[in-house]
């Protein structure tokens, strides 16, 4: 056998495995190439070995080439790849199957398919004969020269003897068969229908009426017939007859009637076993029912409450069967949910007729508001606990929760200002005293893992007074990666404030790192820092309440600059004794504020400061409206929120049209920006307060508000209401625009537990949850720097 190679119009051979003699003759014939057996790999590449005299332009494999004992020629093995056409190739070429009965399903072969060539294999079609079915492939509709899939095949013979066909794979190439070959033979084969029988609920020794299995004789031989019987864990309740015969021709089919009569009370479980000589072995239907038992339900099945308060369900036990004892009742609820429940009576004794139970189901103040799932479960005697859910509706307890009270040194003592809400629902704030040195602190509180769980209180920092900073009279405010800044009214290095930084701990229970960001140190600077705001790319605006150029305050930007420093900037000084409060940031960065003096009568003002066209530019103030100390309200202490359609909502400590002792209670005002650009913004009084006349709503709020759904404004007053410890609210808006807006006093502070004299606003958490801090209050034996009775406390007011 020889290989040999020729040029396309095969005029002239390229290479050969046997090239013959250069000279005739002048070898003997045992140098030449006899013939050699040829070798294939799964890539279609063919190995054939000989020996030639001159081996030049062989295609041989040089990493196995060597030389001829006698020199004269080189031994060799010659590689012949594959032509760049598609190829296929099937392995093994032939599967042989096991004797298999008529109707069954052998077990799967494989066949490998082999993109042969080194081009792409399209496969059109997998297919295998009658008797043979595909089981399944991984062929995919194109393969990549030189891989492969794989088909399994299984015999399903349809009658008996020997049954050939063929696998046959469709390609680009050829089409490719392997051969398939199995014996049928007949077998027996039996069906049981139904494989399950319940009972209903029967008496003790009443016989049920019976239930039917069906046997059918589905294979090609008889089925024998080698028994019928019960087994199992109750197989002394149940019993059997049947019309099956010894054997079953194919085709046949017979019936066994199974009747339940309980010996007692409680769930039954049993096997019907068909013993016959089918492949398959014994067929084992199951049997299950009960003795008498009975029945519970809810009436209302879905109550709702709101926390805090109970709920009653009628629950009904119905017996069945004639079933008579006594049952007791219990419920499950969800684990730290606050939720409880009790019964009347607690045993319930069944005679025939249905029987109530009251189930009260109880919540505490602290169940959050959702859908929770109670079972009310009734025991007895003998017989598995039978289940009744209750879907109860929690609507959140409405009004205030004191989620903390301060305790004093070391801990914080009269928070002034507003919490922060972060990641998880934790709440960051300052007090203005409190700590180690009395100078103030920050702190966290966490809330609890489950409903009925308390808050925890963590200081994070403690000031000093130099040079880190003493008496953090505004809020935080919460920065990227967690960070908080804000400010302290004195301290630093020279006792007129600080911008600080308080970054968290890389693992969790770590120490909080603080860093003094600026020092003002009065003149142009400015001195007391107010609240801060965080602008693009991490900038810091904020506002000083004395210094500037002029001594009236000033507002400032604090930006990062690189090595971790910050660079201030003054952006505006206000004349005399403005007293800036804390701005924020409007459309195209333009800075919106209040001053609480100034203006044309003194009384205070509403200024926007608009950024320059190009860095490094002159910010421009405007004073959008002056106070008049009339109906329209007076020296606001607060900034402003920003509302739709770029309205501005704030308040004012005083003026008004009702008096608080020798003051006017204040108001809640909005101003709304002109029509056209440079035109008067508009200036209207939402609510003047009324102290303690008149329902005592509060008065002299020093507050910011926020905006809740639907526009409503929430905020607090610093006094007045029923006891004169300040008070939270509402103002809801008109139905219609130009009507009047409707004020409610949420809660009116006591001063006891509740806290006392908010000087802070509100934020606004998940489903409308207010959070907010009281000056005093809450824990009465602490003493704290106002003078009241408490050193302050957190809250939240549920809507």
């Amino acid at each position: 056998m020889f290989v040999s190679s020729f040029n396309s119009t095969l005029s002239s051979l390229l290479w050969s495995t046997f090239l013959g003699d250069p000279v005739a003759g002048s070898l003997p014939a045992a140098y030449g190439n006899s013939g050699a057996p040829l070798g294939v790999d799964k890539n279609g590449n063919v190995f054939a070995p000989g020996m030639v005299y001159y081996d030049v332009n062989l295609p041989t494999v040089a990493a196995i080439e060597r030389a001829a004992p006698n020199a004269f020629g080189g031994g060799f093995v010659a590689r012949i790849s594959p032509s760049d056409a598609p190829g296929i190739a099937l392995g093994p070429g032939s599967l042989t199957f096991p004797n298999t009965g008529i109707g069954l399903v052998s077990g799967a072969q494989t066949v490998y398919v082999l993109a042969a060539g080194s081009q792409p294999l399209d496969i059109t079609s997998i297919t295998a004969s009658a008797n043979y079915k595909l089981a399944s492939d991984n062929c995919r509709a194109t393969l990549a020269g030189g891989s492969s899939c794989q088909v399994t095949v299984e015999f399903k013979p349809a009658s008996s003897g020997t049954l050939s066909g063929y696998l046959t794979v469709v390609t680009n190439a050829r089409t490719a068969r392997a051969l398939l070959s199995g014996v049928g033979v007949p077998v027996p084969i039996i069906a049981v229908s139904p494989q399950r029988l319940t009972f209903p609920a029967t008496s003790v020794g009443t016989p049920s009426a019976p239930l039917v299995v069906t046997i059918n004789s589905t294979g090609s031989m008889p089925l024998i017939n080698n028994g019928i019987s019960i087994g199992g864990t109750n197989s002394a309740d149940f019993s059997e007859t049947d019309d099956c015969p010894a054997t079953l021709n194919p085709g046949q089919s017979c019936t066994v009637n199974v009747v339940m009569q309980p010996l007692a009370d409680g769930s039954l479980t049993a096997a019907l076993t068909i013993n016959t000589n089918a492949v398959s072995g014994s067929v084992n239907p199951t049997l299950s029912g009960a003795g008498p038992t009975y029945t519970l339900s809810a009436s209302p099945s879905s109550p709702t409450v709101s926390a805090g308060l109970s709920t009653a369900s009628t629950i009904t036990l119905t017996s069945e069967a004639g079933l008579t004892g006594t049952v007791k009742l219990g419920c499950s609820v969800p684990s730290g949910s606050g939720i409880t429940c009790s019964f009347a009576p607690a045993k319930v004794t069944l005679a025939g007729s249905p029987a109530n139970s009251t189930a009260t189901i109880s919540t505490s103040a602290t169940t959050a508001g959702g859908s929770y799932k109670v079972i009310v479960y009734g025991s007895l005697t003998g017989l598995a606990a039978v289940f009744t859910p209750v879907t109860l509706g929690v609507t959140p307890k409405q009004g205030l929760t004191t989620l903390y009270s301060f305790a004093g040194s070391p801990d914080g003592v009269n928070p002034s200002a507003a919490v922060v809400l972060g990641s998880g629902g934790v709440l960051y704030g300052t007090t203005t005293y409190g700590g180690t040195a009395n100078a103030g602190t920050v702190f966290s509180l966490t809330p609890p893992a489950s409903a009925s769980g308390v808050w925890t209180e963590t200081v994070l920092y403690r000031f000093t007074g130099s040079p880190d900073g003493a008496r953090p009279y505004a809020a935080a405010v919460l920065g990227s990666g967690g960070v908080l800044y804000g400010t302290t009214s004195i301290g630093g290095t020279a006792n007129l404030g600080t911008v600080f930084s308080l970054t968290p701990p890389a693992t969790p229970g770590g120490v909080w790192t603080e860093s003094v960001l600026h020092s003002f140190t009065g003149g142009g600077d400015g001195e007391g820092p107010a609240d801060l705001v965080i602008g693009g790319a991490g900038v810091l605006y904020g506002t000083t309440e004395d210094g500037g150029t002029a001594n009236g305050g000033t507002v400032f930007e604090l930006k990062p600059a690189t090595g971790g420093s910050w660079t201030e900037r003054i952006l505006h000084s206000f004349p005399g004794t403005a007293g800036p409060n804390a701005v924020v940031i409007g459309a195209g960065g333009v800075l919106y504020g209040t001053t609480q003096q100034g203006g044309t009568s003194g009384s205070g003002t509403v200024f926007t400061l608009t950024p320059p066209a190009s860095p490094g530019g002159v910010w421009t103030e405007t004073v959008l409206y002056s106070f008049q100390s009339s109906g329209d309200g007076a020296n606001p202490s607060a900034g402003v929120v920003i509302g739709s359609g770029g309205v501005l909502y704030g308040t004012t400590s005083n003026g008004g049209i009702n008096f608080c002792s020798a003051l006017v209670c204040g108001t809640v005002f909005s101003l709304t920006p002109p029509a056209s650009p440079g035109g008067a913004w508009t200036e209207s009084v939402l609510h003047s307060f009324t102290g303690f006349t008149g329902g005592g709503d509060g008065g002299n709020p020093h507050a910011d508000l926020v905006i809740g759904g639907a526009g409503v404004l929430y905020g607090t007053t610093l006094g007045d209401g029923e006891v004169d410890n300040g008070t939270v609210f509402s103002l809801t808006p008109p139905a219609s625009p130009g009507g009047v807006w409707t004020e409610t006093v949420l809660h009116d502070f006591t001063g006891g537990s509740d806290g006392g004299h908010p000087y802070a606003g509100l934020v606004i958490g998940t489903s409308g949850l207010l959070y907010g801090t009281t000056n005093d209050g809450g824990n009465t034996t602490c003493s704290g720097g106002s003078g009241d009775p408490g050193c302050g406390t957190v809250f939240s007011w549920q809507p």
